[in-house]
C-alpha cells in the first residue's frame, strides 16, 4: 500500500474524483481499486462557482522531475498572470478567474463571466503550434461540455500561446468553427511585452 497527501500526489496521478458513498462500484471502506471492477463510479460533478481572482498555482512537485519541467511551469504561471491581468482590463477585476473549476476535478486556465456566460482561456508552451492547438482544443472541450455543469454556459474557447498565429492554423481554426460551429479563437501571448493580441 502507498500512502501520501493529496497535494502531493498533483501533477503526479490524475485528479482526485469525488464519489458518491453509495456507490456500487466501491467495496471496501478504506479504499477500491478499479481493477476486476464490475461497473465504473458514478463521479460527481464538482459544483463550479465563478471566484474572480488569480489563484497562483502550486509549482512545487515539478522540481521533482527536471529541470526543464520546473522551467515550463513557471513559464506557463507567467503567462497566466499577465494574461489574467491583461483580462481584467478588458472585462473588469469582478468578472476573471484562473483555475476555475469545471467539474469532475478539472479547471480551466482562465475563465472569464460575460453576462450569463462564460469564455474559457487555454494556455499552452509547447514548442510547436499544431501542439499547442491541438492540446488547447481537445481540454477546451472537455472543459466545457463533459460536466453538465457550465455546458450550457461556455460560449467562448480561446486558445493561448507564445507562437504567432500561420495562415494554414488560422485556416484549420476557421474550418473546425464554420464545420462544427465550434467557438473558437486564439490569442498570442508575448513574453517580451507582456500583452495579450487580439483575437483571431
Amino acid at each position: 500500500n502507498i500512502k501520501f497527501s493529496v497535494e502531493d500526489a498533483t501533477g503526479i496521478l490524475p485528479e482526485p474524483k469525488q464519489l458518491d458513498s453509495d456507490d456500487a462500484s466501491i467495496k471496501s471502506y478504506y479504499y477500491s481499486t478499479l481493477l476486476n471492477k464490475k461497473e465504473l463510479p458514478k463521479f460527481v460533478d464538482q459544483k463550479s462557482i465563478f471566484t474572480p481572482g488569480h489563484k497562483l498555482q502550486k509549482n512545487s512537485y515539478e522540481v521533482l522531475y527536471s529541470n526543464q519541467a520546473k522551467d515550463v511551469n513557471k513559464l506557463h504561471s507567467d503567462i497566466q498572470t499577465f494574461c489574467y491581468n491583461e483580462l481584467v482590463s478588458e472585462f473588469g477585476e469582478d468578472f476573471v478567474s484562473t483555475e476555475h473549476p469545471t467539474g469532475y476535478g478539472a479547471s480551466v486556465d482562465i475563465a472569464v463571466k460575460h453576462g450569463e456566460s462564460l469564455y474559457y482561456y487555454e494556455i499552452k508552451t509547447n514548442p510547436i503550434l499544431r501542439e499547442c492547438i491541438r492540446g488547447a482544443v481537445a481540454q477546451l472541450l472537455e472543459y466545457a461540455h463533459y460536466s453538465q455543469i457550465d455546458s450550457n454556459k461556455v460560449k467562448k474557447l480561446t486558445i493561448i500561446s507564445t507562437h504567432d498565429l500561420t495562415l494554414d492554423a488560422k485556416n484549420y481554426l476557421n474550418k473546425l468553427k464554420s464545420l462544427y460551429g465550434i467557438p473558437l479563437s486564439y490569442r498570442k501571448a508575448n513574453l517580451i511585452t507582456h500583452r495579450l493580441g487580439e483575437e483571431s
